[in-house]
């Protein structure tokens, strides 16, 4: 009989088998480890983004406003009976609306100043410096609120939420197209509506270099306006016309703007 021997059949002996699974295993763990390593490096990177805007020696909220000032000065009126309640309620309103920005920076910037410094990033003065400021901030609105309570019973408890408000309208009008305009290369026309049934008596309009200030009531807050370009603010004009208020720009620097605010996305001029 014939013996037929079968050729042998390719196998996997128990070691490279092993040797296979460990270099896997290896690799698994290497790229979790790098995964970590960036994430970890991507978090410290972004932590020191703003050390050096925390860390500096002249933190300070700056609460030595122009709002601030004036309604200290329609105090000393009100002692010569010169000043109105009236007038009265409308700077500290101001005055308290200036404080909000201070207020957002503090709350943003103490939780990150501390995780900052457990990490030892930062020295334990700088800590100190923001909550300092937070105290003095802290003074200030008890203050503004002290004040509010004197002038109307019950306004002490709303005024910073008032405030609030008004702030985060302005910064949503900011956004907003700004009224019907057009331009030529010296000049920009602007035309802003006004709401129904609002006296045209208060109505001013202040031309600074580079903004523009309206009052639309003598009891409401100033609306400012950050223009695209400098002006020649004694050749600007302004009128109200029906329900509108016309205003013409005169630019510095003859040229086409974008829009007439910075904060502006309105439609191409016409």
């Amino acid at each position: 009989c014939r013996v037929i021997i079968a050729p042998p059949q390719p196998s996997f002996s128990p070691s490279l088998a092993s040797m296979l699974i460990f270099v896997a295993v290896i690799l698994a763990l290497g790229s979790a480890f790098a995964a970590y390593y960036f994430w970890k490096q991507g978090e410290a990177a972004e932590e020191r983004t703003y050390i050096d805007e925390l860390d500096r020696p002249d933190y300070d909220v700056d609460l030595d406003t122009q709002e601030r000032q004036a309604y200290y000065d329609l105090l000393e009126e009100e002692k010569e009976g010169k000043a109105t309640p009236n007038q009265l309620m409308v700077a500290l309103l101001n005055r308290a609306i200036a404080a909000v920005p201070r207020i957002e920076r503090i709350e943003n910037d103490r939780p990150r100043m501390q995780k900052v410094h457990r990490h030892s990033y930062i020295p334990t003065s700088a800590l100190e410096d923001v909550m300092a400021s937070e105290h003095e901030l802290h003074v200030e609105v008890e203050e503004v609120r002290a004040e509010a309570e004197r002038l109307k019973e019950g306004w002490g408890k709303s005024i910073y939420a008032q405030a609030f408000r008004i702030v985060r309208k302005k910064r949503l009008e900011a956004k907003r197209p700004m009224g019907q305009w057009s331009q030529t290369p010296q000049d920009l026309k602007l035309g802003l509506p006004l709401p129904p049934g609002l006296p045209h008596e208060g109505i001013t309009v202040d031309f600074e270099k580079e903004s523009l200030v309206v009052t639309f009531h003598p009891e409401r807050p100033k609306v400012h306006f950050s223009l695209e370009a400098p002006i020649n603010g004694s050749e600007c004009k302004w009128q109200v016309q029906e329900d509108m208020l016309q205003i013409l720009l005169v630019k510095e620097t003859h040229g086409m703007w974008k829009a007439p605010t910075k904060q502006s996305e309105g439609e191409e001029a016409r």
